[in-house]
């Protein structure tokens, strides 16, 4: 396809930072598959390693909100869970 000047630039300005398939999906293999892991849920990992998620993701306020709005807008608000 064709691409302009500027978003060929852009492009190669960024291209360092993607990873390849075979390296983004070395995380969900290693989930997948190792014992290391097995037991563990709910964490968030990166490079095989787990990391805490973003400070808004603990912020229980913010999850009812994200949750209100995800009822209203999948038209399950006030379904039985």
């Amino acid at each position: 396809p064709y691409l302009s000047s500027f978003a060929r630039f852009l492009y190669r300005l960024v291209k360092p930072f993607f990873l390849s398939p075979e390296k983004g999906a070395q995380t969900s293999l290693y989930l997948a598959s190792s014992p290391e892991v097995e037991e563990v849920s709910g964490k968030y990992f990166i490079k095989n390693a787990a990391v805490p998620s973003s400070p808004e993701s603990y912020d229980e306020e913010i999850a009812r909100s994200l949750w209100m709005v995800s009822e209203t807008l999948t038209g399950l608000a006030g379904a039985a869970a």
